[in-house]
């Protein structure tokens, strides 16, 4: 019992958990992490171990494994982008960014959150409504705000203290987002001058003209755009992948990396993750045969395709 509770505390060291996210970790309350990490739980002490020891197993194999994703990378994409959401906060604008899936956006939206204090994230879902909005603004702006307000009210809320402070909005996967919730988002900015940013799909850049251009209030607004599509280079990607797989300095590796990924970022982590647990198991080390043994189990294998076709 106490190797275990030396082991959860060298994670929660290491990670920086608090004991509500360990307790979020295993479905059960903090007062229960909390006991059990002073040796007093009296509760099911059986399920709790289990519960504990299957993640504490779980952690180790991800911080012993080969792989280890890599912190931001700064590529001139990033900067391109990282540029376009500081003229949104510093001139209090609407800017959009658009990139395929996977080439990054909302990275690089979690970096900026990190750096600008005073930003919001939101991260859309199907069929945000303009109150869906509102409640996600005021969990940051007024946690306390009173949850049977109208929408109206919400809006007003929202108004009220987003012209009390400067702050930041960035929303990710925008392209989801209903055309009344857009026109909400154009309010605000007009009630408050909040600096925004939507990053989303292609399709986003069409939702904010509509069919015959019609959207004119909405995208008349839109001080910058930035299609990443159009920035990402090979470059980027040799700076990318040799941060992610070291062994990517062989030319070999490399050629063959960017032939399965292409500009497909997530498609790019998830080979090379693949890659190293592959050769985990085998007791190896990374080569070009490894590569290529994991590469032929991708699905839509026809590795040729895949610059830019998976949205």
């Amino acid at each position: 019992m106490q190797e275990l509770i030396e082991r959860l505390k060298k994670i929660k060291e290491r990670s920086n958990y608090s004991q509500t996210e360990l307790a979020i970790k295993i479905a059960r309350s903090p007062a229960v992490i909390n006991q059990f990490l002073q040796g007093k739980y009296k509760g099911d002490l059986d399920d709790v171990t289990a519960r504990i020891r299957d993640f504490v197993e779980t952690e180790e194999a991800r911080f012993n494994a080969k792989f280890k994703a890599p912190s931001f990378v700064e590529t001139a994409s990033t900067i391109r982008a990282k540029e376009l959401i500081k003229f949104a906060n510093q001139y209090r604008t609407i800017c959009v960014l658009t990139a395929t899936s996977g080439l990054g956006k909302s990275t690089i939206l979690k970096e900026c959150k990190a750096e600008y204090k005073n930003s919001i994230l939101i991260e859309v879902t199907p069929g945000f409504t303009p109150r869906a909005l509102m409640r996600a603004l005021l969990a940051v702006l007024n946690p306390d705000y009173g949850r049977s307000l109208s929408t109206a009210d919400l809006m007003k809320e929202c108004i009220t203290y987003l012209r009390k402070t400067e702050h930041l909005i960035l929303v990710d996967e925008a392209e989801l987002l209903p055309y009344q919730t857009l026109e909400a988002l154009r309010r605000l900015y007009d009630m408050t001058e909040v600096g925004l940013v939507l990053a989303g799909l292609p399709r986003l850049s069409s939702n904010l003209l509509g069919e015959d251009g019609e959207h004119v209030q909405m995208y008349s607004r839109v001080s910058q755009y930035l299609d990443l599509n159009d920035k990402f280079s090979r470059q980027d990607f040799d700076a990318l992948v040799v941060r992610m797989m070291p062994e990517a300095v062989d030319d070999e590796i490399r050629e063959l990396l960017y032939f399965c990924a292409g500009h497909n970022i997530r498609r790019l982590l998830n080979i090379v993750r693949g890659v190293y647990d592959l050769s985990d198991k085998a007791h190896s080390e990374v080569g070009i045969g490894a590569v290529q043994e994991y590469t032929n189990k991708l699905m839509n294998s026809s590795k040729g395709k895949n610059k830019s076709s998976v949205h």
